[in-house]
């Protein structure tokens, strides 16, 4: 299956809401904190790939030892999650009125994280059609 049949398709399943949706307070304030956790750690999360990945370690000697395997399957998981939460940061400063939709900057997040779930499939012999 290609990618736009991929897109296509995931029309089928995904639960759509044509009249939007009414939350109870509960479950609104729930979101409201989850999403305000989730971006505070943002930049933790960022910072380790940035600290683990791109920086200098050759002259550790005593320490943790990850493998080739281990150390790539975690950047690209952790390059994943940092994606999504970006992600998740322009859609809900735009439900929440602090800007416009940032089309361009979701399309971009959206790149990133194709370029990890690219990453994941070199690195576990998969190809996209077998996702």
């Amino acid at each position: 299956m290609n990618q736009n049949d991929f897109t296509d398709l995931s029309g089928v399943t995904e639960k759509q809401f044509p009249d939007g949706i009414f939350l109870p307070h509960r479950l609104n304030d729930e979101m409201v904190s989850v999403m305000m956790e989730i971006t505070e750690h943002l930049d933790h999360y960022d910072q380790l790939k940035k600290d683990v990945i791109y920086a200098d370690h050759g002259d550790v000697v005593d320490g943790a030892y990850y493998s080739q395997g281990e150390i790539e399957l975690w950047h690209a998981s952790i390059g994943m999650l940092t994606e999504a939460i970006e992600l998740n940061q322009a859609i809900w400063a735009w439900i929440i009125g602090q800007e416009q939709l940032d089309v361009v900057n979701v399309a971009e997040e959206i790149g990133d994280s194709r370029f990890y779930e690219a990453m994941f499939l070199r690195k576990l012999g998969l190809s996209p059609s077998t996702i």
